[in-house]
């Protein structure tokens, strides 16, 4: 079974994300990590909800930190 993370971001650092995913995708296609984004939230769902979903079933917490990462909400 693979393990789950959550990865919080700003989202002035998707180009740091997308890099993240590219370091991982092997790890991804032998199905031993998979990972967890605001990009999974479908438009029109409880926001809140979905984020603390994910936050609890997931195993691994990455945060990438970044000046605006800080800086954000």
């Amino acid at each position: 079974m693979a393990v789950t993370a959550f990865i919080s971001y700003s989202h002035a650092d998707t180009k740091h994300l997308e890099r993240l995913h590219k370091h991982m995708a092997q790890l991804h296609r032998d199905g031993v990590f998979e990972t967890w984004t605001d990009h999974a939230i479908v438009p029109g769902s409880n926001l809140d909800s979905e984020v603390f979903t994910a936050l609890h079933t997931s195993q691994v917490f990455i945060a990438l930190v970044s000046p605006d990462y800080l800086a954000s909400n």
